[in-house]
């Protein structure tokens, strides 16, 4: 059970990391744009 918990935090984190990452990419693409 602690695996399992352990595992969807872990995903869970790199979901996050990739989200914040594509909101990045947008914003600098924004600027460019502007």
């Amino acid at each position: 059970m602690l695996v399992f918990m352990a595992t969807m935090i872990l995903f869970c984190f790199q979901q996050l990391q990739t989200s914040t990452r594509l909101l990045e990419n947008l914003n600098t693409r924004s600027r460019l744009l502007i």
